[in-house]
């Protein structure tokens, strides 16, 4: 086992450690059976791992979700424009999981001064949002139109008990035509073969993000125009977003279901001891 796949391992073992607790679940004794067996082509045949409770099995099968083609490009002018966010201690919120979302394309039109200039007001605005948000389920949203822009900026905040808190950016309304939608459908065509075919009372897919470049409601929006287009998707019980894009900086990762329903259902798990020192 490489230590790629050590890590998906291990994220797997979280997730299910803190979806027994928070869901009142006894999911146990793993059976790991994807190194196990091979299709004639090199891939992979079976899916990740089983797990066991009262007699019942759940299957549960993870991969990694493919970059859209300019998701690099946005991610990188997110990170140069918006980057002093997750490093500014004082503008994260405990308990908060914060995000702030700009249209993809807009920052690539503004050119390299203006996005300098971005800096203090959003800083400013963020300071002012912080103080209205509310330590309730679900999600909530505010917009602000910044000085010398024509496209409107979104913060999304999730308030998540015990959570360290913090802030990132991501592109905004990524584009699902010719983005979210086929690689959604590539991480579908990949896996759900595999995953309907596991002997199992339920079955889970794990979508792994490790780049914030568009929304979880835009994945969830993704699998449901999919839905028609994989009939296998009736035979999963739920489909989760893992968002590891803060696992190596903060050793969190936040989890989102977003298929068949979402509902505002999420955790965070914190990631610590030997694994969290070694992925760091």
């Amino acid at each position: 086992m490489n230590s790629s796949e050590e890590k998906t391992k291990h994220l797997i073992e979280l997730f299910i450690a803190r979806y027994n607790e928070e869901f009142g679940c006894a999911y146990r004794d793993p059976e790991w059976l994807d190194d196990l067996a091979r299709e004639s082509d090199g891939t992979k045949e079976r899916v990740e791992v089983i797990y066991s409770q009262n007699g019942n099995k759940l299957a549960i099968e993870h991969t990694l979700v493919e970059r859209f083609p300019s998701e690099k490009y946005e991610r990188a002018l997110l990170d140069s424009t918006f980057g002093f966010l997750s490093a500014d201690t004082f503008l994260a919120c405990p308990e908060f999981y914060i995000s702030v979302g700009v249209p993809v394309g807009e920052l690539r039109a503004l050119g390299a001064q203006k996005r300098k200039e971005l800096r203090l007001p959003v800083e400013e605005w963020l300071k002012r949002a912080a103080g209205t948000l509310n330590k309730r389920a679900g999600w909530q949203y505010q917009q602000v139109r910044l000085p010398g822009t024509l496209f409107d900026v979104t913060l999304s905040a999730e308030f998540l008990a015990g959570y360290s808190g913090s802030i990132s950016a991501f592109g905004a309304h990524a584009p699902l035509g010719n983005g979210v939608l086929p690689m959604v459908r590539t991480a579908l065509k990949k896996k759900l073969r595999k995953l309907v075919r596991a002997v199992a009372n339920e079955r889970f897919l794990f979508l792994e993000k490790d780049l914030r470049a568009y929304r979880t409601s835009e994945l969830a929006e993704a699998i449901r125009l999919l839905e028609p287009e994989f009939p296998d998707l009736k035979s999963v019980d739920q489909v989760w977003h893992l968002d590891t894009s803060e696992r190596d900086r903060q050793h969190t990762i936040v989890c989102h279901k977003v298929w068949p329903d979402s509902h505002g259902i999420g955790f965070f798990v914190r990631e610590s001891g030997p694994q969290a020192a070694k992925d760091s």
